[in-house]
């Protein structure tokens, strides 16, 4: 029989506790690699209330079932989630570290250049050996840097001397 989500307490009733229930699902069925129905509760946690850490869980479950684009999406909208808050809390942080690491998962066939953003900035919420180690592996020449400032004027060139 499939592992099932702890039986929910009245206390976790509404939409709040209909998420969260679906979410432990989602989770039990992850762990199972049972990646149909993991998607499938996962879904149902996300329509229920929408939070990052579902949505990127949301989207490594198609990432394992090789739904690519649905899971880019999912991770996409999971890290946009993320970087909308105003302040990250450490929790908060490993989180968008995690949902990061996993698009660039998504990415590395597809767009490589996109995956090395990932972890790049994957690294850089939460350093992970893991992904600084894909990251590497990538061998991409490191970004152009932008200039941040407006250039400085040189002094015009003195006459030469006669």
């Amino acid at each position: 029989t499939p592992p099932q989500a702890p039986p929910r307490a009245p206390a976790e009733l509404g939409k709040g506790g209909e998420a969260l229930h679906a979410l432990q699902t989602g989770r039990a069925h992850s762990r199972a690699q049972r990646w149909p129905e993991a998607i499938e509760a996962l879904l149902a946690s996300v329509s229920s209330n929408e939070t990052a850490s579902a949505r990127c869980e949301h989207g490594w479950a198609h990432y394992q079932a090789g739904t690519l684009a649905e899971a880019r999406a999912k991770l996409e909208r999971g890290t946009q989630l993320l970087r909308a808050l105003a302040t990250y809390r450490e929790r908060d942080r490993n989180t968008l570290g995690a949902c990061l690491y996993n698009l660039g998962r998504v990415l590395e066939a597809s767009d490589p250049a996109g995956a090395a953003a990932a972890y790049r900035e994957s690294v850089e919420v939460r350093p992970n050996e893991v992904a600084a180690a894909r990251l590497a592996s990538l061998d991409l020449p490191p970004p152009e840097v932008e200039a941040t400032c407006d250039p400085v004027p040189y002094p015009p060139l003195l006459p030469p001397a006669t």
